[in-house]
Parts: structure tokens; sequence; C-alpha cells
């Protein structure tokens, strides 16, 4: 059983046994807790996307002093010809902004969506933070996370559980949001999509055949830590270089054959349970939340960090 420090390897349990927590207390939310959590949300996201607002115009610097846990988002300036930095807000990199902007879009759909629930109050407040969060994605120029947030925008369009009322108001929300768009360069790095060869290389690059190779040279793991967890820059000397842009490389390299067969039989458990068969108030926001989920275990053969 091969391992690295012990420092290193307690990192790795944490980014490994990190998600456990949620999925305890989220299995205890009922009705109620769902909408509190998504007001919550909503006051979160925008005072993210507000922070995001200022950096967009005043610069990162004032912001971040450039470091060793800074570099990423200090090597993140490809925007308009490499002049402009994609936007982080108050998190550790513009993907996980973007990321966190997607992720709480089911929670604040599914409550905007209940009318009977919902006061005045409420649905100004959930509306500004919907249209807050994914105008935040196209600032943080996270393509992955602007490809997902394109995604649940067209299942509620489509999907028939707004009333008429409500379907008018989200299409001129969105009509707001493309506007602005449309109308700032930075905010589009989701042009670069047309370029098919580039997506090729880098999905060649992420699913690739090192990963069985390495996974008969560590058919029980190569040790926590060791196939691409991020760790603190003090610790990385001692950090195994074996690294892959794939989150499910880096599983079955730390975890080895039994972790990642754990990690599927749980997602096939998850994925087989069709979110919409109980007929309430959040049946909009479950079905959001499954495809959402979906897409994000999906986009993880591309890259790692998924569960940050």
């Amino acid at each position: 059983f091969p391992g690295d420090s012990p420092l290193v390897e307690l990192v790795g349990l944490r980014a490994n046994v990190f998600l456990l927590p949620f999925l305890f207390l989220g299995a205890r939310l009922n009705d109620d807790d769902l909408y509190w959590l998504a007001v919550r949300f909503a006051l979160l996201n925008l005072a993210a996307v507000g922070l995001g607002v200022a950096e967009f115009f005043i610069g990162i610097e004032p912001f971040f002093p450039h470091n060793d846990v800074t570099d990423i988002i200090y090597r993140s300036r490809d925007l308009v010809g490499w002049t402009a930095h994609r936007i982080p807000s108050s998190f550790s990199s513009a993907h996980a902004f973007a990321g966190t902007m997607v992720i709480t879009l089911p929670l604040l759909i599914g409550a905007w969506a209940q009318t009977e629930r919902a006061d005045r109050l409420h649905r100004s407040l959930l509306s500004l933070a919907i249209a807050a969060s994914l105008l935040g994605v196209f600032m943080a120029a996270a393509r992955v996370h602007m490809i997902t947030a394109t995604v649940l925008v067209a299942i509620v369009t489509f999907s028939g559980h707004l009333r008429a009322g409500q379907w008018v108001r989200w299409v001129l929300a969105l009509g707001l949001v493309a506007y602005v768009v449309a109308g700032e360069e930075r905010l589009q790095r989701f042009t670069t999509l047309q370029d098919t060869e580039f997506i090729a290389e880098r999905w060649t690059g992420s699913v690739n055949t090192g990963f069985f190779e390495a996974i008969r040279a560590y058919p029980l793991g190569n040790g926590l830590a060791s196939g691409g967890t991020s760790v603190p820059y003090f610790l990385r000397a001692t950090q195994s270089p074996l690294v892959m842009e794939n989150e499910y490389a880096r599983i079955g390299i730390e975890l080895g054959l039994p972790g990642l067969t754990l990690w599927l039989v749980f997602l096939l458990w998850v994925f087989v349970r069709w979110p919409v068969g109980a007929k309430d108030g959040w049946a909009l926001g479950r079905l959001v939340g499954w495809i959402a989920c979906g897409v994000f275990f999906l986009t993880g053969l591309t890259g790692i960090g998924l569960l940050s």
C-alpha cells in the first residue's frame, strides 16, 4: 500500500469524505428547510455577484494578493486577448465561483416557482438572485459551467412546470442577461466552444489510456491525495506526481478499484431514482437538481475538482 506523507494523506482524506456530512444533512431537510435554504442562498449569491462586479470593474488586485494560494486566479487571464482575468468573486478560483452559482440554481428556481409559498419580497429576491447567478457564471468565464447553466435554462424554459405569467417573467429575465452578455466581450468566452478541434484535444487528454495503466499499476490505489487532490502549496513537494485531469481517474488512482466501484454504484443508485414522481411544489426544483448533478458528474470526465 504506497502512500505519501501523513499530512498529505490527511488532506486527501478530507477531499474524499467531504461530501458525506452534506449527504446526511441533505437527507434530513424537509420542504420548509429547502425553501429557507433557497432564500439564504439568494442573499449569498447576490453578495458574491456584487463582489464579482466590483472585481470586474476595479480588477482583482485590490482583493487578492498574488501568492501561491491565489496563483490560479492570476493565471486565469485569458480574456479579451489575454488582457483580462476571469472573475473569482470571493472563491478560490473562477471555476469554484461559477460552479457554486450553477449548483445553487435548482434551489433558487424551485423556491421561485412556488407561487403559493413565496411572498412578493421573496419572489423578487429569488428573481434577482437567479438573474445574478446566471450573470456570475458568465463573469467567471468557466465554459463547462456555462454549458451546465445553458442546459438548466433550457430545461426550465421547456419543462412545462411554469405558469404563463412565470414563464413570461422567466423569458424576460433571460433576455436581460443575454443583453448584458452580448454587450461585453469579457463575458463571451463561451464562443471558443466553436473550436471543435480544441474540445476534441481536451476530451482526449482527459479520458485517456493512461488511466487504465495507472489502475493496473495500483489496483488498490496509490494513496490518498496521489491522483490530483488539491493540497496546500507547502505540502506539494511530498505529493505523488501522478495527476490526471479526470475526476474518475483521480478517484481510481487514490482509492483504487474498490473505491471507484463504490463511487460508480453510488452514482447509479442516485440517477436511477427519477425525481419527479412526487407531485409537490418542489417538482421543478427536484428535476433541475437531478439534471444539474448529472451534468456535473458527466463533466467530471474532463477535469478534477468536481467535489470542490
